[in-house]
This record gives structure tokens, C-alpha cells and sequence, in this order.
């Protein structure tokens, strides 16, 4: 599908931009090389969600470049669970004014 296509490499372009912003001192060739190929090599969390049986916190922050993925995930996380009651223990948490919600705690935790 084009479309999806498209908005996947969007999203790649995203990502890629935020990762060159945020670690621009720490960035080499090899370093990105790394990266990009573990990003395209990563594995597709959706197609194994009717595995997973265990409960998970599912955490972005409001400012990520990949919120809308996420919330996508978390919809497909819903729809393969046969009994609502096994959502209970697997909320989505979105944290308001934060892109990079571990870096970000860390870096306000010290303050």
C-alpha cells in the first residue's frame, strides 16, 4: 500500500531527525549506521500481540515523534485481548510537555 508506505517513512524521517537532534555531540557514522539498521531490522511488536500474555505499561510522551504509533500499538494491544478484564493491569500512560520520556525523566530526576 503507497500510503502506508508513505507514512512509514515519514515516521522513519521522523525519527531519524529527533534521534540527529538529541544525541548531535555523540552522533558518528558508525554510531548512526548502527542505529538506522537496528531501526529498520526491529521486530514488528503487532504481529505478535495475540502472544503476549503478559500485563504492560505502555508509556510516550505527548511531544514524541512516534505518539501516533504508539497509540496505534496500544489500539491493536486492546483488540487482541478477548476479555476487556485483561486490559486492567495494561494501561497507556502519555506524558504531557515530554518527547523522550526516559531521557527526559532522568535529566528532571537530577534537578
Amino acid at each position: 500500500d503507497a500510503a502506508k508506505g508513505y507514512v512509514d517513512s515519514q515516521v522513519l524521517e521522523a525519527n531519524i531527525r529527533e534521534f540527529s537532534e538529541t544525541l548531535y555531540q555523540k552522533r558518528t557514522a558508525k554510531n548512526l549506521a548502527l542505529f538506522l539498521d537496528a531501526f529498520l531490522n526491529r521486530t514488528n511488536l503487532v504481529d505478535k500481540l495475540d502472544k503476549l500474555t503478559v500485563d504492560c505499561l505502555v508509556a510516550v510522551g505527548k511531544k514524541s515523534s512516534v505518539l501516533h504509533t504508539t497509540e496505534k500499538f496500544y489500539e491493536k494491544l486492546r483488540e487482541s485481548r478477548d476479555n476487556p478484564q485483561k486490559m486492567v493491569n495494561s494501561p497507556i500512560l502519555i506524558a504531557d510537555n515530554v518527547g523522550d520520556i526516559l531521557g527526559e525523566a532522568v535529566r528532571k530526576r537530577k534537578i
